[in-house]
This record gives C-alpha cells, sequence and structure tokens, in this order.
C-alpha cells in the first residue's frame, strides 16, 4: 500500500510512534507526510527528524507543512490510501482539491462519551479542532474511522512505557514530556495505522455505520435515517494485541538519532 500520512505530530507522541511503524510495516510503503496544526512548520521538522533517524530517503518521502504543500504533495506522490491522524484541516482541503485517495482511514470523532485523561468526552480533539473540516471530510461516503472510544484500549500502563522507550530510544523526550503534561501514553494513532494497513479485522470490530458531525466536532451516528453518510467505523478495539504489534514493529527498526 502506497500511504500517505497528515498528522500533527509533535505534541502527542503516539503520533511519533506512528510514522516509525508506518516505516517498518511490510505492508506499508510510506510515500510522503503533511503535517496539520498549529506551527505547522515545526511538526515537519519534527517529521523529518523521526524519519531521517529511521533511515528513510528524505528525497524520496516528502514533508509538507500546511495544506497547500500538502495537496501538491499529495498529488505527484501517486498515494493510493491517506491515514488521518490529526485534526482535518488538510484532509478538507485534499478532498476540495479532488486528490484525496479512495482509501481513508481516520483516527478521530467518539461514537460514545468515554473518560480519557481523567475526564469524560463527547468530543474528540482532531474533530474538535477543526468541525467545519471533519464534517466536510465525511460528507464523502467510503472512510474507515476509527474513534475515541475504541482507541482508548490501546493504553500503555508503567510497564509497557518502558518498553516502548527501550525500543525506540528515540522517542525518550517526548514520551517523558507527554508523560508529564498528560500522564498517560495512549496509541490512538498507531492503532489507525494497523487499520490502514488492514489488520483491523484481527485487532477489532468494525460496524457500518451513517455519520454526521456537528458543529462543535461531536460524531453522531445518523441511524437509518437519511442524515450522514455511510462509513465503516471501528467499534471496539482489542488493546493488547495492538500494543504488542506496533512494539514489534518498532523492535525491527534501526533507529538513530
Amino acid at each position: 500500500m502506497r500511504l500517505w500520512i497528515d498528522t500533527d505530530v509533535g505534541t502527542n507522541v503516539d503520533d511519533a510512534v506512528a510514522l516509525l511503524a508506518a516505516v517498518a510495516h511490510p505492508a506499508v510503503e510510506l510515500v510522503g507526510v503533511s503535517t496539520v496544526g498549529a506551527d505547522p512548520e515545526r511538526r515537519a521538522a519534527v517529521a523529518v527528524g523521526l524519519l531521517a533517524g529511521a533511515g528513510v530517503d528524505l528525497g524520496l518521502v516528502p514533508v509538507c507543512a500546511g495544506p497547500e504543500a500538502a495537496i501538491s504533495g499529495l498529488s505527484a506522490a501517486g498515494a493510493e490510501a491517506l491515514l488521518a491522524i490529526g485534526p482535518l484541516t488538510n484532509v478538507a482541503a485534499m478532498t476540495a482539491a479532488g486528490v484525496r485517495p479512495t482509501q481513508v482511514t481516520i483516527m478521530g470523532g467518539a461514537l460514545r462519551a468515554v473518560e480519557h485523561r481523567g475526564e469524560m468526552r463527547t468530543v474528540e480533539h482532531n474533530f474538535g479542532s477543526d468541525p467545519d473540516a471533519a464534517a466536510a471530510v465525511l460528507a464523502v461516503p467510503g472512510a474507515v474511522i476509527v474513534p475515541l472510544d475504541a482507541t482508548v484500549a490501546a493504553r500503555l500502563d508503567d510497564r509497557l512505557v518502558a518498553r516502548l522507550v527501550a525500543t525506540a530510544p528515540v522517542l525518550e523526550s517526548m514520551v517523558a514530556a507527554w508523560v508529564s503534561e498528560c500522564g498517560e501514553i495512549v496509541l490512538h494513532d498507531p492503532a489507525a495505522l494497523l487499520v490502514a494497513a488492514g489488520e483491523g479485522s484481527e485487532l477489532g470490530r468494525f460496524e457500518r455505520r451513517r455519520l454526521l458531525v456537528e458543529p462543535d466536532g461531536r460524531l453522531v451516528d445518523g441511524g437509518r435515517g437519511a442524515s450522514g453518510t455511510v462509513h465503516d467505523v471501528v467499534t471496539a478495539l482489542f488493546g493488547a494485541p495492538v500494543v504488542a504489534s506496533v512494539l514489534a514493529l518498532l523492535a525491527d527498526l534501526k533507529l538513530t538519532g
């Protein structure tokens, strides 16, 4: 699979883990990365450092900051699939420009209230950061949605955090900063990567749902009425095999830097 990743790497460490896991995954050929969110240029620099440390030829895998560069890079890359693991601003622009691949996997939204970082959440960060973009992206049917209420199953305890750092020492400072700020690490985005790479049937349960996005970013199941568009949704995720798969992928990399 020729995969393009759109990410807000540089905040939550799970984006960085997803990028490295994509490099290692035998079913994935990473053909480009675009960055989204506040200060996309800084995030692009983080992505460049991670990919270079994983031995990626950056002459063949462009890293693009912001929507205009993302559209240009994606249209030239010949990507077959897109993994969106940040706010959907860039993906909405790709959709409007007609360059969005047919296969789209999105980490975002929450179909039911879920406890995360010590509070109950009904609006997930990626959708809540740019609700209009999320609504525009989901207006096109056929995506695979990996929502927060499923990905919270991929939470790391202290033992697994230590294993993550031991397996990928390049992530140590990012892990420490995130744990200090938020208290926990959850592999939301790496889980979505595994789904995009075709491992979903082994790692979770799927249902076809008719979805829409409310103005505040809330993801809503439109039921059997006329509202919303049809997408496949991961309704349950098996956390232990997700974590094991991600750590195994990172172990296959020879990381520097």
